[in-house]
Order: structure tokens, then C-alpha cells, then sequence
């Protein structure tokens, strides 16, 4: 919050500019309908698990991975998984007695095992195991299945009605064609035409070309957030992933009445895991900094602008939630994580501004140790270093 001079209300600024008004983060931390972010994906190119051993564990890579961006970035498919051949149908797990593929559970993790059971001739050892110390620092983390459909952003315009051809088949799109501004206006096969501004236009109906958004929303023809049964009609339907590694990433502020989905939505979705339950598994750790600046889309969607009253609803339709199978990944406890995460086991040690520890030869500390009575004896005699 800041104050322009003359000013009798103060104007929001998030986060404050310096004295030079440069604004030190890349974005503001307010949502944004019409931010075009960029971010990074993780995927291989036949669809098979993501494998940073290099596919040979004893003559591989022995190393883990260590990415950071200030942006957004995506896993999609399979990642890093314990395994002795780096695909799903050889898991290996600390313990022999093995709960993949069982009813996920806490009673399942330790109850009834021995230290007889543990697997570490094979868990997490980097001759046989094919799974490495990954760890992912980005401005928004988000996993999508193998099954996730890449599409065109031309989908989001022209493909209506109940469709799950293409990953943007849930944007707040029309609900019906429409004729819009081409790149070459004769040619309806030319790209859509878009501004400088990342507005596009269509046809009124009477041969005028009017900015697509103000356009539809007038006549009722555009999938609004809340429209629950258009917008989740439209959700790829996602297919059971499992993702290893540890992930630093921001968050999205709450508000009043506007919650920011928790630790439970830590990991942002975009598709449909239910109808029928679908798995997410994940091992590894979460670690959260600070609020995202560039990813800033609220997790409810019932309110976008800073100055508007959030209702009691929630709006969270371009998601359904999956099973959560997640833990701590305990290969992290055989092996060093990778470098950032290193820097996370330590707390430290914080200094005091007001006092400070010295040392037991201190002159004065060696008075207080020789201290004595009023009889002449030593308080503490076998700690003073001059009997």
C-alpha cells in the first residue's frame, strides 16, 4: 500500500514499489483473467515414465536433476519412479512386503513390518534403482497425466459443445462456432487473428468485428466459472500417475471467503481424476516460500478483481479432485538430496541481537566460576580453573 502525494486515500500496491517505482517482483500478486503466462513442461516424447538414471543405473546418470524458474511449471506422465527397470510394472519399495497396487493406508506403511523386511539392497540404491534425488523450484507447480491432450488454443474458440479432444477444452470459451477475424478475412482456414493486447474479435452478426469477450458475454453465448455442468463436461479425463521429487513452489494467497485450496491442492490440476477415482501418487516433499507472482489465478474462482467481496460459493470447475496417495519420499533418508534441498536441513542457528555466548575462559565468566562466600570457600570449586 502506498500513498501519492496530495492523496487522501492511500492506493493499493502489491507488492510496494522502491523509491525508484521499479515494482521488484515480475508481476503483482493480483489475479489475473488475461495474464498469458509461460512455464516449462516435463514429458518425454514416447509417453514412457521420465527416467534420470539415464535407463542404466549402474553405468547411468548417478546424480539427480535440479530445475528453477521464476514460472510455471508442468509434469505431465510418469516422473522419476522407483523402479528397477524405470517403468510402473517393477516398483520397488523400502520394505519388501510391498503396498503399491493395495488399499492405500497409514496401517500399511509400517504396522507388521520388521527391519528384516527392508529392501535396501535394492530401494533407492543407485546400481539397481532406477529413480534419482530430483528437485523442482518453480513459481507454480502442476501435475497432469500422461492422457492429457495437448490440442490448439484455436480449440478453445472453435471446438463447442461437450468435447475432450483438447486440453482447452475447459477454458471459459463459447458455447457455440462462431466466425472470427481471420489472419487472411477470405480465408476461414487462416489462423485467428489477435492484437497486440491478446484480444481477439468476432462477428456480431451484422458484419461488425466486436472484441470477443464483450460480444458473448452479452448474449449469454460464453462458458461462464461457475457453469458447472459446461465446464466440467469438458475435462480431459486423467490416468493414474505416480511423481517423485522434492518441489519448492509458491502458493496463491486466501481471503476472506476465498480459500487457496491448502496443502491437499499444494500440486495445481487441471483435469478430471474422478468418474472413476483415479490415483495421484506422489513421493517426496513439498516446501513452500512464498506466494507465486507470476501463477496468480485463484484456486475458487468466484472472485477475480482485488476490490471484489468473494461470495460464500466456491467455483472450482476446471478440476476434479484425484485419490491422494502422497508421502515422504524415505529414498531422501538413504541418499543426499539434491543441492537446494540441501540447504533445508539445517535450521541454524539464528544470532541474538541483544546478547551473545562467551566463552568459559572469559575473564568475567572466570570470576563468576571462582566466586566465594562470605567464608572464603569456593561456590562452584570444581569449576574455577585457578584453585
Amino acid at each position: 500500500m502506498r500513498v501519492e502525494p496530495g492523496a487522501a486515500t492511500p492506493v493499493i500496491q502489491d507488492p510496494p514499489l522502491q523509491a525508484n517505482n521499479v515494482n521488484i517482483k515480475p508481476v503483482d500478486f493480483v489475479p489475473d483473467p488475461d495474464r498469458r503466462p509461460y512455464g516449462f513442461r516435463f514429458k518425454t516424447s514416447d509417453g514412457t515414465p521420465a527416467d534420470f538414471s539415464g535407463g542404466d543405473p549402474v553405468n547411468g546418470r548417478q546424480v539427480g536433476m535440479t530445475f528453477v524458474t521464476d514460472n510455471t511449471t508442468y509434469i505431465q506422465g510418469d516422473f522419476n519412479l522407483h523402479s528397477s527397470d524405470g517403468t510402473t510394472a517393477n516398483f520397488l519399495e523400502e520394505f519388501t512386503d510391498t503396498i503399491q497396487g493395495t488399499n492405500f493406508g497409514f496401517a500399511e506403511f509400517y504396522d507388521g513390518r520388521t527391519a528384516a523386511e527392508l529392501d535396501l539392497d535394492n530401494f533407492a540404491d543407485f546400481s539397481v534403482d532406477h529413480w534419482r534425488p530430483d528437485e523442482i523450484l518453480t513459481d507454480a507447480l502442476n501435475i497432469v497425466s500422461g492422457d492429457f491432450l495437448d490440442g490448439a488454443i484455436e480449440d478453445a474458440f472453435i471446438n463447442a459443445g461437450n468435447t475432450t479432444d483438447s486440453s482447452y477444452a475447459s477454458l471459459n470459451r463459447p458455447l457455440s462456432g462462431n466466425t472470427w477475424l481471420r489472419e487472411d478475412p477470405n480465408d476461414p482456414d487462416s489462423p485467428i487473428w489477435v492484437d497486440r493486447n491478446g484480444t481477439f474479435y468476432i462477428d456480431d452478426g451484422t458484419g461488425t468485428w466486436e472484441e470477443y469477450y464483450d460480444e458473448l458475454t452479452a448474449n449469454g453465448d460464453h462458458i461462464r466459472v461457475d457453469s458447472t455442468t459446461t465446464r466440467r463436461a469438458n475435462l480431459v479425463q486423467a490416468n493414474e500417475t505416480f511423481v517423485n521429487a522434492v518441489f519448492v513452489s509458491g502458493v496463491v494467497p486466501s481471503r476472506t471467503q476465498q480459500y487457496n485450496g491448502g496443502l491437499h491442492n499444494y500440486p495445481r490440476l487441471l483435469e478430471s481424476w474422478r468418474d472413476p477415482n483415479t490415483a495421484l501418487n506422489i513421493g517426496g516433499s513439498f516446501i513452500q516460500l512464498n506466494f507465486s507472482t507470476s501463477a496468480t489465478g485463484p484456486f475458487d474462482q468466484d472472485s477475480w478483481e482485488s476490490d471484489d467481496t468473494p461470495t460464500g460459493d466456491e467455483y472450482i470447475e476446471y478440476y476434479r479432485n484425484p485419490l491422494r496417495n502422497w508421502g515422504f519420499d524415505v529414498g531422501l533418508l538413504y541418499n543426499s538430496p539434491a543441492p537446494a534441498a540441501r540447504r533445508f536441513n539445517d535450521v541454524g542457528r539464528e544470532r541474538n541481537e541483544y546478547y551473545r555466548e562467551v566463552a568459559a575462559d572469559d575473564p568475567y565468566v572466570t570470576n563468576l566460576r571462582c566466586a566465594e562466600d562470605a567464608t572464603g570457600n569456593r561456590i562452584m570449586p570444581n569449576f574455577c580453573p585457578n584453585p
